[in-house]
């Protein structure tokens, strides 16, 4: 648990132990696994906004899902967090406060994407 989680409870914008305990050290698997992660993101934020748009609860539901996962798994905490709470307003039908919710899960990669590119170029480096 990093330093962020113990003192608040805002969830860290990435928790970079968790990466490195999925990865064991192989740098060449982490620039893989960030650089899937941050190609496939995008896509499924635009299936999210899509599905807001055509009010299409179970698909915003799903493509919450899918990516929330993958955010969790790798450190993306805030994100994940984000994400949760899309899923759930899908799950349960209600999607009067996903466009405030999609904002703010956007907003939250755009602050990964920056760590995680920055963290990148650093280890190409």
């Amino acid at each position: 648990m990093n330093r962020d989680e113990r003192s608040t409870d805002t969830p860290a914008v990435f928790v970079f132990e968790r990466l490195n305990e999925i990865c064991t050290g192989d740098s060449e698997f982490e620039r893989e696994l960030l650089g899937e992660f941050l190609h496939g993101s995008p896509v499924l934020l635009a299936r999210a906004r899509a599905a807001i748009a055509a009010a299409d609860a179970s698909e915003l539901e799903q493509a919450a899902h899918s990516l929330k996962g993958s955010a969790r798994t790798l450190g993306a905490d805030a994100l994940g967090a984000a994400l949760f709470a899309l899923e759930t307003m899908g799950r349960n039908g209600d999607l009067s406060p996903a466009s405030p919710g999609l904002e703010r899960a956007e907003a939250e990669f755009e602050r990964v994407r920056t760590l995680l590119e920055e963290h990148l170029r650093k280890s190409a480096a």
